[in-house]
């Protein structure tokens, strides 16, 4: 299911959701500077949704998940949390990233096997060398 972009086209403005979630490439990429792909000892991902200026960041951890909360109006270098300040809107992003998800975590997410057509045409797009 999804919904028209057709008003963006005649200037009106849309409150979509963003949604992303990490996908670990390969077990030797444990972690990022700052934020772990995978949680040792933890299933899981670390997931997001931005609504608006809001953005909700929630990372899996032994106890449940931590969560971030951050207005990028006015800290788009995220350095303020805000999950405690504002717990309505950190619940409601929560809430609206855990129906987005459901259902996901059976799905299959094993590579495509391609044959050569169609590695070819990825090359004539560009998305392969």
């Amino acid at each position: 299911d999804g919904q028209s972009l057709l008003p963006l086209l005649d200037g009106e403005e849309l409150d979509l959701p963003v949604f992303s979630e990490t996908r670990p490439l390969a077990p030797e990429r444990d972690s990022y500077e700052k934020y772990s792909i995978r949680v040792p000892g933890v299933g899981g991902k670390i997931r997001m949704i931005r609504r608006g200026d809001h953005k909700l960041i929630l990372t899996p951890t032994p106890e449940g998940a931590d969560l971030e909360l951050y207005d990028l109006a006015v800290d788009p270098e995220e350095t303020t949390n805000l999950a405690e300040e504002l717990p309505d809107i950190a619940r409601r992003l929560g809430w609206e990233l855990e129906k987005w998800f459901s259902g996901y975590e059976e799905a299959d997410t094993s590579p495509l096997e391609l044959d050569e057509e169609d590695l070819e045409s990825l090359r004539a797009l560009g998305y392969l060398d």
